[in-house]
């Protein structure tokens, strides 16, 4: 609610995860732009004269929305934009086997992941884009792992944010 406690939120944790959200305030949505890219607060140290608290971070945010309202432009432009399928409700099961499912994946999915990491470490030296968007270098990383995958997630990406921009245009 304010950017004290946001500073302090961000600056102590390494993935931001906010819930519900409904919308987005302009001072909010300009922090979370600065968040993505780098951001810091320099305030005065309590019940002192001359003593600072620097705060910096630079950190990944999740945000999970049904409708966030109208996005500013910079924000759109940094969004990864996932949509989620509603689960059929004979496909619905209860926390605990899912738990347990998730329990007995992990060291296979922690494993591919960090497969996947070294594959596009590897890779990343020689990606080259033709040209850059905001969002430089993680689209190169998308670019890396198109080239170990075979996959489009780059081309997907880019195409969601014109879209994203899209969006904000016409509802401007």
């Amino acid at each position: 609610r304010e950017m004290r406690s946001w500073a302090a939120t961000a600056a102590a944790s390494w993935i931001v995860c906010i819930d519900n959200v409904s919308s987005i305030p302009g001072w909010f949505s300009d922090t979370l732009c600065k968040a993505v890219t780098g951001d810091g607060i320099v305030e005065r140290a309590l019940h002192t004269d001359d003593d600072l608290n620097i705060l910096t971070f630079r950190r990944c945010i999740a945000l999970t929305s049904i409708d966030a309202g109208r996005l500013a432009g910079d924000l759109a432009e940094r969004l990864l934009a996932v949509e989620l399928a509603r689960i059929p409700t004979d496909r619905r099961r209860p926390d605990a086997e899912i738990n347990a499912a998730y329990y007995g994946a992990r060291p296979r999915i922690l494993g591919a992941l960090l497969d996947l990491t070294v594959e596009v470490l590897t890779t990343l030296p020689v990606v080259h884009l033709d040209e850059l968007p905001r969002m430089a270098d993680f689209a190169r990383i998308l670019a890396a792992i198109d080239r170990v995958r075979g996959w489009h997630t780059l081309a997907s990406y880019t195409a969601a944010a014109a879209e994203a921009t899209q969006a904000v245009l016409e509802s401007d």
